[in-house]
């Protein structure tokens, strides 16, 4: 199985997104941030629990990959949820509708981001609902 990503090719520093999604019979749901050169961070959906990850640095000096919040909600295959991710400086805060609520924070994620990233694997990931907000 490859990766299916779908892009959206909207410059963004600050900002909220917001989006229903549906893991049914996918491994994983990534909302994935990257900079002008490479990834930046990502928030992880599995079915079993929800994390913020700051990507690794591949260039010298390397940096390993970070994991900046974590929680082990549980995420059913063919439900709905709602997720809300919001960017503010190097913070970045995610809720959900059962009940998550997450921040965590790195000054490299202070910087311009060049799109937002739907990554997934597996079977099928329903997403509906997308709405994103510029913030100062």
């Amino acid at each position: 199985h490859h990766n299916t990503v779908l892009s959206l090719n909207r410059t963004n520093r600050n900002s909220v997104i917001q989006v229903s999604f549906k893991l049914d019979g996918s491994d994983f749901f990534h909302l994935s941030y990257n900079k002008q050169k490479g990834h930046l961070f990502r928030v992880i959906v599995l079915p079993t629990g929800i994390s913020i990850m700051k990507d690794p640095v591949l260039t010298e000096p390397k940096q390993p990959s970070v994991v900046l919040a974590k929680s082990d909600t549980k995420f059913e295959a063919g439900k709905w949820y709602t997720i809300m991710v919001e960017v503010q400086g190097g913070k970045v805060m995610v809720q959900t509708d059962n009940g998550v609520k997450l921040s965590g924070s790195n000054p490299a994620l202070d910087t311009d981001k060049v799109n937002y990233r739907f990554v997934t694997k597996g079977a099928s990931l329903d997403l509906a609902g997308l709405k994103i907000w510029q913030t100062p």
